[in-house]
């Protein structure tokens, strides 16, 4: 099954835009957006929970996550207050065949995963891709990149 074009070119335009200073998906930055522009941008969500919302769209599900408090959330050791945006989870809805050589050498193949799946993750822009083992994507991760490292709190042990 083939995704729809629109999608495509979304995905297709934030891997182009890995030269940019900052980066997301749609407008929405790890460490910069917080709940109430995901709100603003993608509406109301499927299911809320107190540190993440759930989105369905058209062709993908989108999870975020949020910080619960400073230094605290489901991706933890980040100084940034309550409500900021963590981490955005794409996950498209149908197949999406994707030629993982347009990545560019930006990019460091990870391992291979129990499922066949294989990561590929840019930390210098905070981005991680899964391409399943029949060559279709299975998510998009967005995460704080490299140049957000000087938002990472202490370790206090």
């Amino acid at each position: 099954m083939r995704l729809s074009l629109g999608l495509i070119i979304t995905l297709l335009t934030a891997v182009s835009a890995l030269g940019q200073m900052s980066f997301g998906w749609k407008g929405i930055i790890p460490l910069t957006s917080s709940r109430e522009d995901v709100l603003e941008t993608l509406g109301t969500p499927k299911q809320s929970y107190e540190h993440s919302d759930l989105f369905f769209l058209p062709d993908v599900k989108v999870n975020v996550h949020y910080s619960s408090a400073l230094c605290e959330g489901a991706l933890s050791g980040w100084r940034v207050r309550k409500g900021t945006v963590l981490s955005i989870l794409v996950v498209p809805l149908r197949g999406m065949q994707f030629d993982v050589s347009k990545l560019g050498k930006d990019f460091v193949k990870g391992s291979v995963n129990d499922d066949l799946s294989v990561e590929y993750t840019n930390v210098e822009k905070g981005i991680r891709f899964t391409e399943s083992d029949t060559g279709t994507v299975n998510t998009v991760y967005y995460m704080p990149s490299k140049k957000d490292s000087k938002q990472r709190c202490l370790n206090k042990n």
